[in-house]
């Protein structure tokens, strides 16, 4: 792209995301890389999208910093989908808050507030991919 060259390789013992400067003819690693390898990388103007332990990261060409992409897939199946369900005959533990102005229960793993006059349930835990709970 342009005057430079990106490229993945093992030069350093883990595969990081280095880069060539045509002019400068120089390399320069811009990933420091202490875990898992970057397994593939794609780039496009402004910046380079890569794999790395099954998760995705951009990094941004002009200000050189990386974050994580997050991906959602909606399965094809119903059963699969996010959907409200009733978890009441679920309810492993519960307890109350020390006002009893809101309770709190855990529920397949995921652990819940409901309050005792009006409002809405709230998922603390917020696993991902679980369903949303009704209680």
């Amino acid at each position: 792209m342009g005057d430079r060259i990106y490229f993945l390789s093992d030069r350093n013992g883990r595969t990081p995301l280095f880069d060539y400067d045509l002019a400068a003819k120089k390399v320069t690693e811009l990933i420091r890389n202490d875990g898992l390898d970057i397994k593939s990388a794609s780039a496009d103007p402004g910046a380079i999208v890569y794999e790395q332990f099954g998760s995705l990261n951009l990094f941004e060409l002009g200000s050189g910093k990386t974050r994580r992409i997050d991906v959602r897939v909606a399965g094809d199946l119903p059963g699969v989908r996010p959907r409200f369900e009733k978890v009441v005959k679920l309810i492993n533990n519960a307890r109350l808050s020390a006002t009893g102005s809101r309770a709190v229960f855990e529920a397949r793993g995921e652990v819940l507030t409901v309050p005792a006059e009006k409002g809405d349930a709230r998922n603390l835990t917020n696993t991902p991919f679980a369903k949303h709970f009704d209680v």
